[in-house]
């Protein structure tokens, strides 16, 4: 009973969107250049169309009544809100994962905040890791980095696979991962920074209070 194209799908909205709705007897074509979904305060869903065309009349009739519109509101049928509720996580905007917190939607969630904060962690950490020591050739520092990479991805994907199945909570595993690469980052930074005296920095500060005491 109804067909929706739309030409393309961003993150937040779709763009030049048709929709044409028949019941048998009366039809309806809606052209809009915009459209979103919006979640009502009581919980249904809305697909907002911004700017433009409402063509209705009946089969068989020459007669069409046409409204243009700057807002239009269409709400989905039972049928189709059923329908919607089957979708894959990896398939949903981000709203409807927050909106809907299973443990599958904060699975993908935990998953599309993890890639601009690794992508962001491994830009940083390339700088300190680019230094190269003539003792230790170039192979170290590449062999690392490979290691680095391979290391935190397979930890993402452990993380979201615990929050998919709901061994651990969402709030706990979404940023302890990336924690624990930013300390590596800074602890390299240091490292190449401040030279032999970083490392006697941290040895006056860790290194002497594990240390264990002289005999009297």
């Amino acid at each position: 009973q109804r067909v929706m194209f739309v030409e393309n799908i961003g993150l937040t909205e779709v763009k030049n969107i048709f929709v044409n709705t028949s019941d048998g007897e009366k039809y309806t074509v809606v052209v809009a250049e915009r459209g979103y979904e919006r979640i009502e305060p009581e919980g249904d869903h809305t697909l907002v169309l911004e700017k433009g065309r409402r063509y209705e009349g009946n089969m068989g009739s020459k007669e069409v009544k046409i409204i243009e519109f700057e807002r239009h509101l269409m709400k989905p049928k039972p049928s189709e809100e059923a329908e919607a509720t089957d979708v894959p996580s990896k398939q949903l905007i981000w709203q409807r994962l927050r909106d809907n917190p299973t443990t599958s939607n904060l699975g993908e969630l935990l998953w599309r905040i993890a890639v601009p904060c690794a992508a962001f962690v491994l830009a940083l950490l390339a700088i300190p890791l680019a230094f190269v020591n003539p003792r230790a050739g170039r192979s170290f520092n590449l062999i690392f980095a490979l290691l680095t990479f391979f290391v935190y991805l397979n930890s993402i994907n452990v993380v979201q696979s615990w929050v998919a199945t709901g061994k651990q909570p969402f709030s706990k595993m979404w940023w302890s991962i990336h924690v624990v690469m930013a300390s590596i980052m800074l602890i390299l930074f240091a490292n190449r920074l401040l030279g032999n005296a970083g490392a006697a920095l941290w040895w006056r500060l860790f290194g002497k209070s594990n240390s264990p005491k002289a005999p009297q």
